[in-house]
């Protein structure tokens, strides 16, 4: 992580999925990790997402 610090100063680290997702408007999902597939994780917000993980009432899925 500290290299990623150093090479990104500027980007915001979050401790968890919960709080990464805290105060967007949409969600672009580019990971499997587990904490990111509950469906009640993002509301009403739009979620984009990249690895088919979740779904909800805002979905939109990456077809390759």
């Amino acid at each position: 992580m500290e290299n990623f610090r150093r090479e990104f100063p500027t980007v915001e680290l979050c401790p968890s999925a919960k709080d990464c997702v805290r105060g967007s408007e949409a969600v672009l999902i580019v990971t499997e990790w587990e904490e990111y597939a509950n469906p009640s994780l993002y509301g009403d917000k739009l979620v984009i997402d990249g690895r088919g993980i979740v779904r909800t009432k805002n979905y939109e899925g990456i077809c390759w």
